[in-house]
């Protein structure tokens, strides 16, 4: 690899999905360099979250490849993907209601080790107490790195709606991805824990996680990524630098020229 040249952990090559003869995405191609905080913006119903579902294996795509790392991920099955190491967040909080905010990053730390299953049905007792040690460490640890270690106890549903933002995000990390997908993380914030989460993503992207991020608050969305892929009517219509995307003229199309009237604060 000549000096200068990123790896791209993550490509998608002439990406194409209909939903009853809709097109939710047309020929889409996105190169998502390692060790980014690459930004995926649009108006709603351009294809963003269509998109994040064919990456991690919800939606087959009726055309095109997906490669992460060099492998085709298409024929691969959602918990093989996470496997690789691709983790994502939703748009709508999905976590154990029930369960408490330490069990909930535990549920799925499990993913990561070894032979679990085998261990317990071919080991004595002290073998699943070593193995739930190791599991509750790593958990704590990772809670302790969200914020939300003293709430570790916590049914989750109690939780502030921003910390259960966090803990979805503490509890992704715990499957260990190199690629971090996140559905629009500051949804229903308010400006002090916008501020605190971009915090976070940056000392995820730190510790040598890649970044993609779907999100609406513009001005955000400018000062965290690095990258900004923009999608309108299932189409790639532009990418670039945060600031070459501020003055793209189709993006600023996009955003004010037709029914979808968003704030788009520091386009």
């Amino acid at each position: 690899m000549k000096a200068g040249v990123k790896l791209k952990i993550l490509v998608i090559k002439d990406i194409t999905k209909y939903f009853g003869g809709i097109g939710a995405l047309i020929q889409v191609n996105m190169g998502v360099e390692e060790g980014m905080i690459h930004g995926l913006i649009g108006p709603n119903g351009a294809g963003k979250t269509t998109l994040f579902n064919l990456i991690t294996g919800t939606l087959t795509p009726d055309k095109g490849s997906i490669l992460f790392r060099g492998n085709d991920l298409v024929h691969l099955r959602p918990d093989q993907r996470t496997f690789l190491g691709i983790c994502r967040t939703y748009q709508n909080i999905k976590l154990f209601k029930s369960m408490t905010v330490l069990e909930n990053v535990m549920v799925a730390r499990h993913c990561r080790v070894k032979s679990y299953l085998i261990q317990l049905a071919l080991n004595p007792p002290f073998k699943e107490v070593r193995l739930e040690k190791e599991i509750r460490e790593k958990a704590e640890e990772l809670l302790q790195f969200v914020g939300l270690f003293e709430r570790r106890e916590f049914v989750s549903s109690n939780l502030p709606y921003g910390e259960q933002r966090r803990l979805e995000i503490a509890r992704a990390l715990a499957t260990e991805p190199s690629l971090l997908l996140l559905d629009e993380p500051s949804s229903g914030m308010n400006l002090k824990e916008k501020e605190k989460l971009m915090d976070l993503l940056r000392a995820i992207r730190k510790a040598n996680v890649t970044l993609v991020v779907i999100e609406h608050d513009m001005s955000m969305m400018m000062e965290l990524a690095d990258i900004i892929t923009v999608l309108r009517f299932g189409e790639k219509i532009a990418e670039g630098s945060p600031e070459t995307i501020q003055s793209d003229s189709l993006v600023i199309e996009a955003y004010l020229g037709g029914a979808e009237r968003e704030n788009v604060e520091g386009v």
